[in-house]
């Protein structure tokens, strides 16, 4: 079995040259139990299928003008001017803008081997994952004149492991189950 995805994401959250990601994904599986030299197994399993898989996303999960520098007006207190004129402040925004912003990318990596035995009454499975994110899209803190934060794409995390699954069906009556 093979499943494979092309996808292509565009977000108005990024500025141009940056809007765009490309995300592809595959998944490939083969079905053990259904070989022929499998056929002396199917009395006491019955499923054994190896999966592998791989496939990546993004993240526009920001403010929707992170990229530009944006202006508030601070008209208070009303000030007159020459000529009777009202006077107003402008003053930036205290979020720094970042034109570079790009999508957050996560890319996952899965192996597994899903087993049953006895029609099902016992089955699971095993499997290794290895998920790694880049491109993190954080807000944090700088020291700028006149700025208290900034976002960008400045760091990366990865986390790796094994996860088991076992299922039972203990009982197996026709008005009870365990």
């Amino acid at each position: 079995l093979l499943t494979i995805t092309f996808r292509e994401d565009g977000s108005s959250k990024f500025a141009h040259g940056h809007q765009w990601g490309f995300f592809p994904a595959a998944a490939a599986s083969w079905r053990i139990i259904e070989e022929p030299w499998m056929e002396g197994t199917k009395k006491w399993l019955s499923n054994l299928k190896l999966r592998l898989s791989y496939g990546k996303v993004g993240n526009n999960r920001i403010g929707n003008t992170m990229y530009e520098q944006l202006y508030n007006t601070n008209s208070g207190s009303k000030r007159y001017g020459v000529g009777e004129s009202i006077n107003t402040d402008l003053s930036a925004s205290s979020v720094l803008a970042n034109p570079g912003l790009t999508w957050e990318k996560r890319t996952t990596r899965n192996i597994g081997l899903d087993f049953g035995f006895f029609n099902e009454r016992l089955s699971g499975s095993i499997e290794y994952y290895w998920n790694n994110t880049t491109d993190l899209l954080i807000n944090h803190d700088i020291s700028a004149a006149g700025y208290t934060t900034v976002w960008e794409n400045c760091a990366e995390t990865s986390n790796k492991g094994i996860e088991l699954s076992l299922n039972a069906a203990l009982i197996q009556k026709k008005n009870f189950s365990l």
